[in-house]
C-alpha cells in the first residue's frame, strides 16, 4: 500500500505495537495504503489471510487506525497511518529506504509466477475535457463549467498507456528475482515479467447506487459486478485468477478508510466466485494532489491547456500497487522484518530523475522512466522498487 508522504517519525516497535490494535474480522480487508509507511508510523504488513477468513491482528500506526484483520473473502493493506504528522511531502529515509536492509520470503507463500492480466475500471466521470486547471472538478461541487466529480479524459488515456506499456520492461523485470516455493527444499517459481492489459470499463454505480464516497467492501463491490457484467473481464466465466483488478476513482471521489488522509492507493485479495482474485484502488488525487504526488506544478505528459499532473500522480501509484501484488498476492509471501511490501520500502523514492518543460506552466517536471506504447515514447516519474538479485538490497529503477 501506499501511503502520504510524511515528516519521518522515531518510534521505537515497542511503541509501535502498543500503539496498534486489531479490527473484528467482519471488515474486507486490503493490503496496505501508498504512503512511505514508516514516515508515517505504521506497520505496513497486517494480519495474514486464512482461506479469506480469520481473526489476524494488525499493527497500525501510532497516530492512525490499525486494520489488519482478515475480513470474509479479503484483506486490507492500509492498516494504519499517522495524521497530522508532519508535512506530507516528506522525504525519504536517510538509508534511502524504508524498514529493514532486506526483504524475506515466507516459505509456502504464493507470488504471481504465471504473468499478470490487467483490468482497469474507471469509476465516475472521466470525461472531462482538457484544460489548464489540474482537473475538471476536483472538489466534488457541480460548476458551470463542469459536472461533479469529473476527471480529465486525458488522465484515463494516461492510465491505460502505462498499463498497455510497462510489461516487458526494466522497471518491472525488478520482481522477476522474486518468487515462490513450497518449501526451503523445493525448486523456486520466478515471477515473469509478463504484465498485460486486457480490458477496460466505466461505471459510476455501486450495485445500482450513484456514490460518490466509497468503503473498502464498495470498492469489492465495484470489482464483482464489474466481472460479473463483463465478459472481458472474465477466464471460463469468473475471475482471471492472473488478473489484477484495478478501481480508479474520479476528482474528488472519496474512499471512506482514508483516501488522501492516510494512503494514496492499496491491493487486496478477496474470493470472488470460488476464485482466489487480487484487486486494487487508486484515486484521482486533485482534491488534495500534494499528497499523493512526487511533483504538483507540472508533470510528463501535461501541456498547455491540458494540465494531466494527476494521471502522472496516478500512475506511480498504479506501478507501486502493481508491483507488492505481484511479490505479495495474499499478504503472506515477501514482506521485512518491520512489514514493508516491496513497494513499501521504496515509497516516494525516485533515484536520479531528468527534467524538461512542456508548456503548462514556467515550471519544469521530472522523469526517470520511459516506456514505449505503439511508435510512442513515454515518460514517467516512477517510484524506484526493492531489488534482491544483488547484494545490498536497494530501491532502483530498472534491473
Amino acid at each position: 500500500m501506499l501511503t502520504i508522504r510524511r515528516s519521518a517519525i522515531a518510534l521505537s516497535l515497542a511503541a509501535l505495537l502498543a500503539s496498534s490494535f486489531a479490527v473484528s474480522a467482519s471488515a474486507d480487508n486490503s493490503s496496505e495504503g501508498y504512503l512511505p509507511p514508516s514516515v508515517e508510523g505504521l506497520n505496513p504488513h497486517p494480519g495474514q489471510l486464512d482461506d479469506g477468513q480469520g481473526n489476524g491482528a494488525g499493527q497500525g500506526g501510532s497516530n492512525g487506525a490499525g486494520q489488519g484483520n482478515q475480513g470474509e473473502g479479503g484483506q486490507n493493506e492500509h492498516d494504519g497511518s499517522g495524521s497530522g504528522n508532519g508535512n506530507p511531502k516528506g522525504g525519504a529515509t536517510t538509508s534511502g529506504y524504508y524498514g529493514a536492509a532486506t526483504i524475506s520470503y515466507h516459505s509456502g507463500a504464493p507470488v504471481m509466477s504465471n504473468g499478470i492480466n490487467l483490468y482497469a475500471i474507471f469509476y465516475g466521470d472521466w470525461n472531462g475535457a482538457a484544460t489548464s486547471a489540474l482537473a475538471n472538478n476536483s472538489t466534488g461541487t457541480a460548476t458551470t463549467s463542469a459536472p461533479a466529480y469529473q476527471s480529465h479524459a486525458g488522465n484515463a488515456d494516461l492510465i491505460t498507456t502505462f498499463l498497455s506499456s510497462i510489461g516487458g520492461t526494466s522497471h518491472f523485470k525488478i520482481n522477476s528475482s522474486y518468487y515462490s516455493q513450497a518449501s526451503s527444499t523445493a525448486a523456486k517459481t520466478f515471477i515473469q515479467n509478463n504484465v498485460k492489459s486486457i480490458a477496460a470499463t466505466t461505471t459510476f454505480s455501486v450495485a445500482g447506487t450513484k456514490k460518490t464516497s466509497l468503503s473498502d467492501s464498495d470498492i469489492k463491490t465495484v470489482v464483482t459486478n464489474a466481472i460479473s457484467g463483463n465478459t472481458s473481464f472474465q477466464v471460463n466465466g469468473k475471475p482471471d485468477p492472473n488478473g489484477l483488478y484495478f478501481v480508479f476513482t474520479s476528482a474528488g471521489i472519496s474512499e471512506s478508510s482514508g483516501f488522501l488522509s492516510r494512503y494514496c492507493g492499496w491491493h487486496s485479495a478477496a474470493t470472488i466466485n470460488t476464485v482466489s482474485t487480487k484487486y486494487s484502488f487508486v484515486g484521482d488525487p486533485s482534491k488534495s494532489i500534494a499528497s499523493c504526488a512526487g511533483q504538483t506544478a507540472n508533470s510528463p505528459h501535461s501541456s498547455a491547456n491540458n494540465n494531466l499532473v494527476a494521471g502522472d500522480a496516478m500512475v506511480s501509484v498504479i506501478v507501486h500497487e502493481l508491483e507488492e501484488t505481484a511479490t505479495d498476492p495474499m499478504l503472506n509471501a515477501w514482506y521485512d522484518t518491520s512489514g514493508y511490501e516491496n513497494g513499501d520500502k521504496c515509497a516516494w523514492t525516485f533515484g536520479t530523475a531528468s527534467t524538461g518543460t512542456n508548456g503548462l506552466n514556467a515550471t519544469a517536471y521530472s522523469y526517470n522512466y520511459s516506456t514505449v506504447a505503439g511508435s510512442t515514447t513515454h515518460n514517467w516519474l516512477l517510484q524506484q522498487n526493492w531489488q534482491i538479485a544483488t547484494s545490498p538490497q536497494s530501491c532502483v529503477i530498472s534491473q
